[in-house]
């Protein structure tokens, strides 16, 4: 339901392609498609259709990626929002679901996140592509946001960490070795490894860091 609804949505973008910044309605506008056994919500649509575009991102691969193509992959998480968490069939880009609270305080943040995109195009913050909804028959309204995956491609990384800076419940147990499972590990396992950074790509990412820090979670 969702790659059906998604590639739907997507198609209205591609219909509609944005001729320019998105305006005060853009940031508003909800569409709702109803399809047979479901509806699906696309909030603020054209104004994430041209933040893809910004990011140089054509709509036919957004819509390939995530539509019937091939199914989605669940992504084993360790969060305690007790999220859920897929990945497009290609690993490109990640699809979790959100509280409606959550989504409310996104949206009410997009102008300014799309604006500081635009400022700092080299910014650490993660790539917000989507917001959606999804009722299936006459349930409960679930969101979902659609995110670009900072692992893609996957052969280019061999470990994953979620580093928080505590040592309370800050230990994941690692895979087998030769396990095709990917598990995002913690503090604990991170003790006794370094990282090397370029030390001028670093400094020149310093005033966007900052950035980063007051848009964080």
């Amino acid at each position: 339901m969702m790659q059906a609804g998604l590639w739907a949505a997507t198609q209205v973008s591609m219909d509609h392609p944005p001729t320019g910044p998105p305006t005060e309605e853009d940031f508003s506008e909800v569409l709702t498609q109803v399809h047979e056994g479901f509806e699906l919500g696309t909030l603020a649509g054209p104004a994430f259709a041209w933040l893809r575009h910004s990011l140089g991102l054509a709509e036919e691969d957004y819509q390939a990626a995530l539509g019937p193509g091939g199914p989605y992959l669940q992504f084993l998480s360790t969060s305690k929002s007790k999220a859920s968490f897929f990945l497009s069939h290609d690993q490109r880009f990640f699809l979790k679901t959100q509280r409606r609270r959550e989504v409310r305080a996104l949206l009410a943040h997009l102008p300014r996140y799309v604006q500081h995109l635009q400022r700092y195009p080299h910014s650490l913050l993660a790539r917000l592509l989507g917001v959606h909804s999804l009722r299936v028959a006459r349930g409960k309204k679930e969101f979902f946001i659609i995110m670009l995956s900072v692992f893609y491609p996957a052969g280019r990384i061999s470990e994953r960490y979620d580093i928080k800076g505590c040592e309370v419940s800050r230990w994941v147990e690692p895979a087998p070795e030769g396990s095709p499972l990917v598990l995002v590990l913690k503090d604990l396992n991170f003790q006794g490894k370094t990282i090397d950074l370029d030390m001028c790509g670093a400094l020149s990412a310093l005033p966007d860091t900052r950035g980063a820090l007051r848009w964080g979670h």
